[in-house]
């Protein structure tokens, strides 16, 4: 069983009350290019219906596609001029509805004045996750004003899939709120956290939080770290690492990241040139990602780990904490 726990979509209605990209002037450059393949590639149609087109045509069986709920300021309201990019609950919630292999995966801001409620009402629509960016959102993972949000998270059986490591898409504050120390709160209340790119960095010039994940990973039984983007340069490295810590590896959780790039003739001294440019010639991305981690050595248990952690339909919200091994 594969699956993925880290996919991304774009508002179906970009310019309405209920979801937004922010105008050309306010998006960074990493967005602009994202926005541009992404209108390639559309042409003019849906970017829901793609997703799920790719999922349908891939091997992956459980794609958790991802809801991004707006920056809010500290009183928890939301502020659509300091927003980037807010893909609505709602919109995620009805696509996952149409297509089976898709899984819902909520985004709730934890200053939200209805933020409990809100999670009681993704919950009831069949979110099996909540996901964060907290410097695209103004989230400190560590401030006590989330306490009530982890004790409602724990209570559901909702894990918390939480940006870690540099955001280069998104943010909007310092890129420090995504530091993994600052899920400790967390996962000291009981939540299931899966921290998103283990702390990974992208640029040589950037500081990698990866130890920091290591870490947490090692010292508290309900962490977890996602292989989102690890197709991209300067993750070798870290999986390598990854791989060879049996007790490390029981805590990877895959996921793509998608729609971020995947580059296998990075690794090319690894798995070979050949094989490098048959997998760059896999047309589905969702495909290449998987074939190149398998390529690397990630195991069929970290792929299918997801199962025992999301809120799945039939499973009880209240879990005992337990990794598979590797």
């Amino acid at each position: 069983m594969i699956y993925d726990i880290h996919v991304h979509t774009l508002p179906e209605r970009p310019l309405d009350a209920a979801s937004s990209i922010a105008p050309l002037a306010r998006q960074g450059r990493v967005l602009r290019a994202l926005l541009r393949t992404a209108d390639r590639r559309l042409g003019g149609g849906s970017a829901a219906a793609w997703v799920a087109e790719q999922v349908a045509a891939s091997r992956v069986d459980r794609a958790v596609v991802l809801a991004i709920d707006s920056f809010c300021g500290a009183d928890g309201v939301a502020d659509r001029e300091r927003t980037l990019l807010h893909v609505p609950n709602d919109e995620v919630a009805a696509l996952c509805r149409r297509h089976p292999r898709l899984l819902f995966g909520a985004s709730v801001h934890p200053y939200r004045p209805d933020a409990l409620t809100e999670l009681d009402r993704v919950a009831a629509l069949g979110a099996c996750l909540v996901k964060w960016i907290p410097s695209a959102q103004n989230i400190a993972p560590d401030d006590e004003r989330c306490l009530p949000f982890y004790e409602r998270l724990v209570a559901l059986g909702l894990p918390l899939l939480s940006h870690t490591g540099i955001e280069h898409t998104l943010s909007v504050l310092s890129n420090d709120l995504n530091h993994p120390r600052r899920l400790r709160l967390a996962l000291e209340r009981g939540v299931t956290v899966i921290a998103a790119h283990c702390g990974t960095r992208l640029f040589l010039y950037e500081r990698s939080q990866f130890s920091a994940w290591q870490r947490l990973a090692l010292e508290h039984e309900r962490c977890y770290g996602d292989l989102g983007a690890f197709g991209l340069p300067l993750h070798g490295g870290p999986l390598r690492t990854i791989l060879a810590d049996r007790d490390l590896c029981a805590k990877a959780v895959y996921g793509s990241d998608f729609p971020a790039l995947v580059l296998p003739t990075w690794y090319a001294p690894a798995i070979g040139w050949q094989r490098a440019r048959l997998l760059s010639a896999i047309a589905n991305p969702l495909d290449r990602a998987c074939a190149l981690m398998q390529d690397l050595g990630v195991p069929a248990a970290v792929f299918a780990r997801a199962g025992g952690l999301l809120r799945l339909p039939g499973r009880l919200a209240a879990r005992e904490p337990g990794a598979t091994p590797c």
